[in-house]
């Protein structure tokens, strides 16, 4: 976590400064889905800053999408850090560009804990 804090300025979720944007994000995914019980699917960019904004923090379930790399793991692996954090637990990661059993197997052999669903692969 040192070293994505260094990178974002992060060190917790919900930790980072928040622009009027997020802020506008953060209040609206609130109202929806708490406030009003619905179902949204939100398809936040990569990375991390969700989490160290908060505006993820009414979620119930998060998938990850990660490649077939070292990188987009350890990638994964902060935002599940991140996502527990701010009290999301069910939280699952899904292997992308997959380009046969090769990266199947890298990651189910790397996944370290976290909760691998499947994979979709290159087409």
């Amino acid at each position: 976590m040192e070293a994505l804090e260094r990178l974002t300025g992060i060190s917790r979720s919900g930790s980072s400064s928040i622009c009027p944007a997020s802020a506008l994000l953060k209040q609206l995914v609130n109202h929806v889905m708490v406030q009003r019980d619905e179902v949204v699917i939100l398809d936040l960019y990569a990375g991390v800053e969700h989490l160290g904004r908060g505006t993820a923090e009414s979620v119930d379930t998060m998938l990850m999408v990660a490649e077939p790399t070292n990188r987009s793991l350890n990638t994964a692996r902060q935002v599940h850090a991140l996502a527990r954090d701010i009290g999301i637990q069910d939280i699952h990661l899904v292997g992308n560009k997959a380009g046969g059993a090769e990266d199947e197997a890298f990651f189910a052999d790397n996944a370290d804990g976290l909760s691998l669903i499947g994979c979709l692969h290159n087409s």
